[in-house]
């Protein structure tokens, strides 16, 4: 989405999923139950900015399958 000289890129849900490799509906999901990503809402529509995308898809490291 272009903003303009804004200091942060919107992503639409579609995109955003796209972007990390996974699906809308796990998008929603995460939404939903509070665990995903920091979002923004504009009228309807709702918008995952780059950066926190980013930074949420770098909190999810693990380096072992028993972590929560």
């Amino acid at each position: 989405m272009n903003m303009g000289n804004l200091d942060f890129e919107l992503l639409a849900v579609p995109e955003a999923a796209r972007l990390i490799g996974v699906s809308v509906s796990f998008m929603n999901k995460k939404r939903l139950i509070g665990d995903g990503c920091p979002y923004r809402k504009i009228g309807r529509r709702v918008f995952y900015d780059l950066q926190d995308l980013k930074d949420w898809v770098g909190a999810q490291r693990r380096s072992h399958t028993s972590e929560s």
